[in-house]
């Protein structure tokens, strides 16, 4: 944690990072004897799910009056508010912050850098939240030969919803903005006019490396004169290069369906190809070392582990096990390498 200046990503990855990151700056205030017990491992990863679909079930469906009071503000209890209550039961209330609690924490580098940048279903762009200002992440930079304006990407939460305030929202909200998956957690309805309505990170950036490239970008000059280089460390959910699945014959329902199936099923991959493309390019326009090393969560068909918010035991072994296949056992020994020979 030493090494690690932002943290990015998407989903259920950005909840279980930024409760490793809140055991490690509670361990640095000696609130916290160890921040890497088993115990903390097994809290993450208990039920999110039936909590959600209970309120769904319950409250959403049916009887969606009742109300619960933030300080002086007052909103409606769902299925996003089950979430996050189920969240910070299961973490003993270590996430349950604001945004402002991280401003001082971040500027003094105790903790790294954390950007969570949910989609905004209107019009595609990304919400980026952050505790510092983040204005410079939110569009691309015009080229000193490009005769066009730039287009604005993104959009700061801190600085549209500054007359709102905004540094009051509850992190464990910001997380579940960027974690919303479809029909599991509702969309967060944001208090604009017409109402911009935010979605999973994933949809646009599943691993962040889109903000990664364009912070490193902006920083890139100091960051060549101070340091000996960039490590991206990725922690991916599945294999980066799957081999084509034999689906063998398809019903009727399955063929109309294989169109809109097959385009959301290959979105990341098609993400993994652009974004190669900008590692590349990032290659050229930065001075310094640039190394990626990737640890994949190897499971195939039929053994695939579900995309849930609740694991079985058989699991939650499998995700640990996946730490002793070959090849991410071999990007550890290569992280630990390049760590040893460029210290913070």
């Amino acid at each position: 944690m030493n090494h690690t200046m932002l943290i990015t990503g998407a989903s259920g990855g950005m909840i279980g990072a930024a409760f490793y990151r809140q055991l490690f700056y509670l361990y640095q205030q000696k609130r916290l004897e160890d921040y890497r017990k088993a115990d903390f491992r097994e809290n993450i990863s208990r039920d999110l799910l039936n909590p959600v679909t209970f309120s769904l079930a319950v409250n959403d469906l049916f009887i969606r009056w009742q109300k619960f009071k933030d300080n002086k503000y007052s909103y409606n209890k769902d299925r996003g508010y089950a979430f996050e209550k189920a969240l910070n039961s299961n973490t003993a209330n270590v996430l349950n912050n604001r945004l402002r609690d991280y401003v001082v924490p971040e500027r003094e580098s105790l903790i790294p850098m954390m950007v969570l940048t949910p989609s905004i279903v209107n019009d595609a762009r990304k919400m980026y939240i952050a505790a510092q200002p983040v204005s410079y992440l939110t569009r691309y930079f015009d080229g000193d030969s490009l005769r066009r304006s730039a287009s604005i990407e993104g959009v700061e939460f801190t600085r549209l919803f500054e007359e709102q305030d905004a540094m009051n929202l509850r992190f464990t909200s910001a997380l579940r903005m960027s974690a919303s998956f479809p029909y599991i957690t509702p969309f967060v309805s944001l208090p604009t006019k017409p109402v911009i309505e935010v979605t999973d990170a994933g949809a646009r950036d599943n691993f962040g490396l889109e903000t990664s490239l364009k912070f490193m970008y902006v920083f890139r000059n100091w960051i060549d004169s101070n340091t000996s280089g960039v490590v991206i460390l990725q922690i991916r959910d599945r294999k980066k290069n799957s081999p084509i699945e034999d689906e063998g014959f398809s019903s009727m329902l399955q063929t109309i369906g294989r169109p809109a199936g097959a385009l959301y099923g290959n979105i990341f991959g098609i993400q993994n190809f652009n974004q190669d493309a900008l590692l590349q390019y990032a290659s050229r326009w930065f001075n310094g070392n640039l190394d990626v090393v990737e640890f994949e969560l190897d499971h195939e068909y039929p053994d695939n582990i579900s995309l849930s918010w609740h694991l079985t035991r058989k699991e939650k072994k499998k995700v640990l096990n996946a730490l002793d296949k070959p090849d991410n056992h071999k990007a550890l020994l290569r992280l630990i390498d390049l760590l040893k020979h460029n210290k913070p």
